[in-house]
C-alpha cells in the first residue's frame, strides 16, 4: 500500500489513521497527470501525501480545520519531503467559491460519519468534530464539492452503510453519477466508498 512508504507522525488526541483512510487511499486510482486535486477535512494529511506520492499530479489543496492537526500535516510534508501540497487551516465552508469554481479535477474526503443526534458524543473536541457533523454535513460537503470541481470531475468519499440512501440522494440533488460503490465490511460496520463524476 502507498501509505506503507510515507512516514507519518501522529498525535492520538487530534487524528489518528484509521482502516478507513487506507481502504478509501487504495480505492482512489487513475488520476490523470496534472490534475489538480483537493482533500477536504484533512487531518494529519496522509490522504493528500498518499495520492502527490503515487500520481504526477498539477497541485493538492489540504482543507482542514484544527490547528493541531495543521500542525502535525506541516510536519508530516517536511519529514517526507513533499512539494505539491498547499495547506489551508479553513473551515471548508469558508472555502472561496467564487475563486475556486470549477477549479480541481478531483475531491477527496473522509468526512464525519455520524450526524450529531445519532450516538454519544466523544470528549475530546477534535475527535468530536472529526466522526459527527458538528462543523459540516453531508449535503454541504456535496454542495461545495459540486461548485470547485469541473465538469466530468471525480468525487471520493466514504460513510457507513446506513447512510447509503442519503448519499444517493444528494448524489441526485446536486447532480453527481455514482460511478462505483465499493463495500468493506469491518468487525462491527460496513463502509461504503464511492467514486462520483460531476454532469
Amino acid at each position: 500500500m502507498m501509505s506503507n512508504q510515507i512516514k507519518l507522525i501522529q498525535n492520538k488526541n487530534t487524528y489518528s489513521v484509521n482502516a478507513d483512510t487506507i481502504e478509501l487511499i487504495d480505492f482512489i486510482r487513475g488520476i490523470p497527470k496534472n490534475s489538480l486535486v483537493t482533500e477536504l477535512c484533512a487531518g494529519n494529511g496522509l490522504i493528500s501525501m498518499a495520492l502527490e506520492k503515487k500520481y504526477d499530479v498539477n497541485e493538492i489543496h489540504s482543507y482542514e480545520i484544527n490547528k493541531k492537526a495543521i500542525s502535525i500535516f506541516k510536519k508530516n510534508i517536511i519529514l517526507n519531503n513533499f512539494k505539491k501540497i498547499k495547506i489551508y487551516e479553513r473551515d471548508i465552508k469558508n472555502i472561496d467559491l467564487k475563486k475556486n469554481k470549477d477549479v480541481f479535477d478531483i475531491v477527496v474526503v473522509n468526512p464525519p460519519y455520524y450526524k450529531k443526534e445519532s450516538g454519544k458524543l466523544p470528549t475530546h473536541d477534535f475527535k468530536k468534530i472529526a466522526k459527527f457533523e458538528m462543523k459540516i454535513n453531508m449535503s454541504q460537503i456535496f454542495q461545495i464539492s459540486k461548485i470547485i470541481l469541473k465538469k466530468e470531475g471525480e468525487f471520493y468519499f466514504c460513510y457507513p452503510n446506513e447512510r447509503i440512501n442519503e448519499v444517493k440522494e444528494n448524489s441526485n440533488n446536486y447532480k453527481f453519477k455514482i460511478n462505483e460503490i465499493y463495500k468493506k465490511k469491518y468487525s462491527n460496520k460496513i463502509i461504503n466508498f464511492f467514486k462520483l463524476k460531476k454532469i
